[in-house]
């Protein structure tokens, strides 16, 4: 039994030999550690791939959003934007644009010597974007934007006071 053993035994060594050495232990390692290199280099590859991709489509969105701020927004200046030849008194024409109502508001408190006051706090950030000529009156420039931010006004005590309008009340 311990014979039989033995040549099958010898007989699975020589089943598992290369031919020619060609899958020797030294070759293959040599083999392994081929592979293994270019699959790192491929995996890195794909990773430098994304990082590219991702950083372009980062810089794409940049781009867009800075064209779209650049051309179709016009920027906001913390000053009212209100035309005034140096040479009157009155400006000749008052020129707002997306300008808080707040801003307005002070511009023609100064331009008109009238106090305007302005009770809601959501009115005073109202943006509207209007174009008054100096031959109009107060009267007449508060009724535009009246209808333009739906607010009432009152006189009172040479005091204009500007208040919500029904649109914006909550009960």
């Amino acid at each position: 039994m311990n014979d039989n053993f033995d040549k099958v035994l010898d007989s699975l060594v020589q089943s598992t030999r290369s031919p020619k050495g060609a899958y020797s232990k030294e070759r293959t390692w040599m083999k392994l550690e081929a592979r293994r290199k270019a699959e790192v280099r491929r995996h890195r590859f794909v990773i430098w791939r994304r990082v590219s991709s991702v950083a372009a489509v980062f810089f794409i969105c940049l781009l867009g959003w800075a064209t779209y701020h650049q051309l179709i927004v016009e920027p906001r200046s913390s000053q009212p934007s209100v035309e005034i030849p140096a040479h009157e008194k009155q400006p000749s024409t008052m020129v707002f644009k997306q300008e808080t109502l707040q801003n307005i508001v002070d511009v023609l408190t100064q331009t008109y010597h009238r106090p305007i006051i302005i009770e809601d706090e959501i009115l005073k950030n109202y943006r509207i974007t209007a174009t008054f000529r100096s031959d109009e009156s107060l009267d007449e420039i508060l009724n535009l934007l009246q209808k333009a931010s739906a607010f009432t006004y009152t006189n009172a005590n040479d005091t204009i006071i500007i208040k919500t309008g029904r649109i914006y009340e909550t009960n």
